[in-house]
């Protein structure tokens, strides 16, 4: 076994959430619970925001890898994509249960209904077009729920 194939199958173990994407149903569901883990995890803002670049710009390429090893455009077992739009989504929010529930539910929503012009971007190829719908969804539902916060 070489040391390539040894990290390819890696790089797609990853991006599909250390499998979670390969599950028969919701695999992006059950994928963006990674993120709630993060975010649970991470209590300080630098962490959380070193963790957020590394999903993000790792699983750029991740998704890339994965893309080309699985031989299928944005295929439905790679999650990475979803879990870097949740924590993105959940950016400066308070870490407190109704918080998480509301920006779960509308990045799963907005992720699945890809509003224009997310639902454009997805047309970019590799993992740059796998990550970047979910990144703007993401974008998107961080700041309706500031505007939320701020209204309520």
């Amino acid at each position: 076994m070489s040391k390539n194939y040894l990290l390819k199958k890696i790089a797609v173990f990853l991006a599909q959430g250390t499998g979670l994407g390969r599950l028969p149903f919701i695999p992006a569901t059950f994928g963006s619970l990674w993120g709630v883990a993060l975010w649970l995890t991470f209590c300080s803002t630098f962490c959380y925001i070193a963790t957020l670049f590394a999903v993000t710009i790792g699983g750029t390429f991740l998704a890339d890898i994965a893309e080309k090893e699985i031989g299928k455009k944005d295929d439905r077992s790679i999650v990475v994509d979803e879990i870097a739009g949740f924590l993105i989504t959940m950016i400066g929010l308070p870490r407190q249960m109704p918080w998480l529930v509301a920006g779960f539910i509308l990045f799963r929503l907005l992720d699945i209904i890809k509003p224009p012009p997310i639902r454009g971007l997805q047309s970019l190829k590799g993992g740059l077009g796998i990550m970047i719908d979910d990144v703007a969804a993401g974008i998107l539902g961080c700041c309706l729920l500031h505007l939320v916060r701020l209204l309520c």
